[in-house]
């Protein structure tokens, strides 16, 4: 089978014809999915889990594109990245080990924008849409803290902070920030405020 050329499915997935979008979604999952499911079961996963964790970058990717994402890298090595990203967290949050067992090697760093692997459904959606109101420090601090579940002391080496405690004072101004910011906001029906209590508690 010959490969669409990327630039081509990349404007197919932004174009109007769905029947070329779903093409071009199942060209993407020939191309990557084999890798992720030998990357995750690898390291702690089932197939399950590969499973939702392509899927979920799946949907995230395609968002990201139809918004206008210019890829700088080939397509496969942009979303092994997104769902190593996505299976680190998931593996920090249940305290299993997060050293990966990889041979791929071409894996793009992406934490300028890392609430992009937490738009999987149209909660976290609207979450990030008011983070990026946020300063890029606050924003940051945010997603390490919450969404990331990093320590006190892995925000501060992130962030160059002197010390945890640093880290764990700037983490209590920005969500006040962000409450503040989400209670001014307009939220009448309470949506957004349902989304604090599951990603933010």
């Amino acid at each position: 089978m010959v490969n669409t050329p990327e630039s081509e499915l990349l404007e197919k997935l932004r174009g109007p014809n769905a029947l070329a979008r779903d093409r071009a979604l199942a060209e993407v999952y020939r191309r990557v999915y084999s890798t992720i499911e030998r990357m995750i079961t690898a390291n702690n996963g089932s197939v399950e889990d590969a499973e939702d964790i392509f899927h979920d970058a799946l949907i995230s990717f395609y968002k990201q594109v139809q918004n206008g994402l210019t890829l700088t890298c080939a397509l496969k090595t942009y979303i092994y990245s997104m769902c190593r990203n996505l299976w680190l967290k998931r593996l920090r949050k249940s305290g299993r080990s997060d050293n990966l067992d990889e041979q791929h090697n071409d894996i793009v760093e992406l934490d300028r924008n890392p609430e992009e692997f937490l738009i999987v459904d149209e909660c976290a959606s609207l979450v990030s849409s008011y983070l990026s109101k946020m300063g890029d420090d606050c924003r940051k601090i945010i997603v390490y803290s919450y969404f990331d579940q990093y320590s006190a002391e892995e925000v501060a080496k992130l962030m160059a902070y002197a010390t945890p405690q640093v880290a764990r004072n700037k983490k209590s101004k920005c969500l006040k920030k962000f409450r503040d910011l989400v209670l001014t906001g307009g939220d009448q029906n309470g949506s957004l405020r349902q989304c604090l209590e599951e990603y933010i508690n």
